[in-house]
């Protein structure tokens, strides 16, 4: 029997049920890992997962065979213990990193919500975030709400401000899978380009903001 492993790259997430998959040893009777610094649930044959407990900093899971009477180590497997990496914070569809000054502004207006979400390049599976609480500027007056959700105060302060106002967008705390809150900046200022458009009306039905020529 022999083991290949990469020592510098073995990483487990903390506050993450790591999805783990092992060979057995057919000359076993039964064949079995466990950790102290881990919870350690079995799915199906050779799968389980690997949950890392709290202030964790690394950790190694022996694999060993039962035959009989007799117990036998196979091999350890040690891993570092690392934070989920950050995730990407949305405005509706629209990634936060992406400079909102090149969105068109009724795209930028008519979304509703933030969310929060990996993209493709972060190959985990199942993990869900959730926004509690964002800030964001209009000119000098500073709206925040505990959710996900813009509110209408908001709403109207970017219908009523002028073209050149400044509107900063300044965090959104998120919850992560462990259950810690975490503040992400967003740090991204967006120059009003339109006049004034008090006349945008909110299509309750399709939950959408119209634009002034689709109105009345």
């Amino acid at each position: 029997m022999g083991v290949i492993k990469n020592v510098e790259f073995n990483i487990l997430y903390r506050g993450y049920e790591n999805q783990m998959e092992m060979m057995t040893c057919e000359a076993c009777d039964s064949v079995y890992v466990f950790s102290e610094d881990a919870v350690i649930t079995m799915r199906e044959k050779g799968q389980f997962i690997v949950k890392p407990m709290p202030g964790s900093r690394n950790l190694t899971l022996p694999v060993k065979c039962i035959t009989g009477s007799d117990t036998t180590d196979l091999w350890g497997e040690r891993y570092y213990i690392k934070s989920l990496p950050q995730p990407n914070i949305y405005l509706g569809g629209i990634e936060v990193g992406v400079d909102f000054n090149h969105v068109k502004e009724v795209n930028l207006f008519g979304q509703t919500r933030f969310s929060v979400r990996y993209d493709e390049t972060v190959p985990l599976t199942g993990i869900k975030f959730r926004a509690i609480e964002w800030s964001i500027k209009v000119d000098k007056t500073t709206f925040t709400s505990e959710g996900a959700k813009l509110t209408d105060d908001f709403r109207n302060a970017f219908v009523e401000a002028r073209k050149g106002t400044k509107v900063y967008f300044d965090y959104v705390t998120i919850i992560t899978p462990d259950g810690l809150a975490r503040k992400i900046k967003l740090d991204q200022t967006y120059i009003k380009k339109e006049k004034r458009n008090a006349e945008y009306e909110f299509d309750t039905e399709q939950q959408k903001w119209l634009t002034p020529e689709r109105c009345g």
